[in-house]
């Protein structure tokens, strides 16, 4: 049986090694997807600190969304 999600979420990339293309190209090919209609937006958060409250498991989504106001 197959199967359609909609994910809807955020993605930190501490390390500085994505851009939009490359994040909608590894989401195809690492998991064997076909991707449609996928939107992926980014932005800047400056340096990466291990503190960030972005690093928390428990990171409160008002933390994400606010990068996207």
């Amino acid at each position: 049986m197959a199967k359609i999600f909609k994910v809807t979420g955020y993605f930190v990339d501490c390390n500085d090694e994505y851009d939009c293309d490359r994040l909608k190209v590894d989401l195809e090919q690492d998991y064997d997807l076909i991707v449609h209609h996928v939107n992926i937006e980014e932005r800047d958060i400056g340096e990466w600190d291990d503190d960030n409250p972005l690093n928390l498991l428990d990171c409160p989504k008002s933390e994400c969304e606010k990068y996207f106001e």
